[in-house]
């Protein structure tokens, strides 16, 4: 993804390139998501997204980026989705996992 000459300069290659807007999108669409549709906090979504973007896979990620799209652009949708998010309290009751790394694999 980088060429490196010895004691000279780096340089990022179209892969490289490629796999930096992979996961630009990936994070800007999980963080619009998880900020605009979810109500969650910036660091708690930032939290989140990191952690959902490795393993998300493209036609997932197509069609959220679709939901954020249309939720973006309906008021109406928007106020009642978050009339009912507001239903679940305020997330005091935090699930208790394990750290990225930490788990272990699915039987």
């Amino acid at each position: 993804m980088v060429r490196h000459e010895a004691y000279g300069r780096v340089e990022i290659t179209e892969a490289g390139k490629n796999a930096a807007q992979s996961v630009t999108r990936r994070d800007d669409c999980l963080m619009r998501f998880l900020i605009e549709a979810l109500e969650l906090p910036p660091e708690l979504a930032k939290s989140e997204a990191c952690r959902i973007e490795h393993v998300i896979s493209e036609d997932v990620l197509k069609r959220l980026e679709l939901l954020v799209k249309h939720l973006s652009q309906s008021d109406e949708w928007k106020r009642r989705l978050h009339k009912e998010l507001d239903g679940l309290g305020n997330g005091d009751d935090k699930i208790s996992r394990p750290e990225v790394g930490q788990t272990k694999p699915h039987a």
